[in-house]
């Protein structure tokens, strides 16, 4: 099996701010060809944990409860590569101003935009019918499915699912994440800090697999 890239603290947070996401979150946007995705993944996020910093130059505008990052990315796939093309106000008011990419990322700006390296991880991309609205985070359910795999902010491979197979894909991501010695590790220290109830956790890793599966794994 493939080694997998896997970040301990993110798996305390998700659980730890469970509450915080109780509202169904604005997503970032995908551009692809032609069309434009809904991201059930947001990019930034890594490479502003890994700097420590979220502050946006010359941003005007902000977020809220439906929008707890605070801006909305828009991103383009293209030639194989993962690129940041805009940071945005969630709610696109009067007077709202987009962020100074220039400005934020220096060199890594390159012809009106910046290839998104610092991303190694899965961006899930719903499409199709809404089957189930969930008023929680991303938790509502589509018909349809589109999975990238991005290392380094190189496009690896994608898949396509219907609602059932996606499904039944965290299912066996989640069985060979299991195989692991991170998902041991991590099941260790989440019962140093309380969670004894290893069917909660489980079926946390279950639900939420492609956050902390940094790849497609196979057997």
């Amino acid at each position: 099996m493939k080694d997998i890239r896997f970040s301990i603290i993110i798996i305390f947070l998700l659980i730890l701010n469970l509450k915080t996401f109780a509202t169904a979150q604005i997503p970032d946007l995908m551009v692809i060809d032609k069309d434009t995705f809904f991201m059930h993944t947001n990019p930034l996020e890594i490479y502003l944990d890994s700097i420590g910093n979220r502050d946006f130059p010359d941003f005007v505008g902000g977020g809220s409860t439906a929008c707890w990052r605070g801006y909305q990315a828009v991103w383009r796939v293209e030639n194989d590569s993962l690129f940041l093309e805009k940071i945005q106000s969630c709610h696109r008011d009067e007077g709202d101003i987009d962020a100074n990419l220039h400005k934020m990322f220096r060199d890594k700006f390159i012809n009106g935009r910046v290839y998104a390296d610092w991303y190694t991880g899965l961006i899930v991309l719903p499409h199709g019918r809404l089957k189930q609205y969930v008023h929680m985070g991303y938790a509502s359910t589509y018909s349809k499915y589109l999975l990238l795999e991005i290392s380094r902010g190189q496009f690896k491979q994608e898949l396509k699912f219907n609602n059932r197979q996606y499904e039944s894909f965290k299912t066996k991501q989640f069985e060979l994440f299991k195989r692991t010695p991170e998902y041991k590790k991590t099941v260790e220290n989440l019962k140093k800090e309380g969670y004894e109830d290893q069917k909660f956790i489980d079926s946390f890793f279950r639900s939420y697999v492609i956050n902390y599966t940094s790849m497609i794994l196979n057997e």
